[in-house]
């Protein structure tokens, strides 16, 4: 059972501050439950498929030069170095 007083010390271990504690307790409930079903099903009879290889079978990494330096393709700013969006 999670209280009041556990998701203040979490949250002040986090260095967070919540202003409705009483959903937090709400919210932590209902994943504990879920936890608890989880732990409930059996999991004995699933076999997990393996597909094992050798390494001869991996393929050979490779070095590629970038001709462009990225550093000077990026901006600074202030002290720190801006990239393009990424998308």
């Amino acid at each position: 059972m999670i209280t009041k007083l556990d998701i203040k010390k979490i949250a002040r271990s986090m260095k967070i501050e919540i202003d409705n504690v009483d959903q937090y307790v709400d919210d932590i409930e209902k994943v504990i439950q879920y936890f608890n079903i989880l732990d409930k099903i059996n999991v004995n009879s699933i076999t997990i498929k393996l597909i094992e290889t050798t390494i001869e079978n991996l393929r050979e990494d490779e070095y590629i030069e970038y001709q462009n330096k990225l550093i000077h393709k990026l901006k600074n700013y202030n002290n720190f170095i801006r990239s393009p969006k990424l998308i």
